[in-house]
């Protein structure tokens, strides 16, 4: 019963495991919101009306490369942020005890 208490008061902090599943949970996402975020943009009207002549077959490598650079930025930050959060509990892990 007292670690449920304490877990619920916020005493006891959630494991590193479970940080661990929600990056490689985050991880798989990301390509699956970049792919939507760019359909969604390419059909937005307001892209229609600034690009009027877009053709994506002259633009695929550009569109190729920034869909690359920008998985990669994501993935690098989703990678620091989890590893700063782990830090963190075993700084605090190693305070406490």
């Amino acid at each position: 019963m007292n670690n449920i208490t304490d877990f619920l008061t916020f005493k006891k902090f959630i494991s590193t495991d479970v940080l661990i599943f929600f990056y490689y949970f985050f991880a798989l996402l990301i390509p699956l919101f970049l792919i939507y975020g760019k359909n969604k943009i390419l059909s937005s009207k307001i892209f229609k009306s600034v690009f009027p002549n877009y053709s994506p077959a002259i633009h695929k490598t550009k569109m190729i490369i920034f869909m690359l650079v920008c998985f990669l930025l994501f993935e690098l930050f989703l990678r620091m942020f989890f590893e700063f959060l782990i830090a963190y509990l075993q700084i605090r892990d190693a305070l406490v005890k």
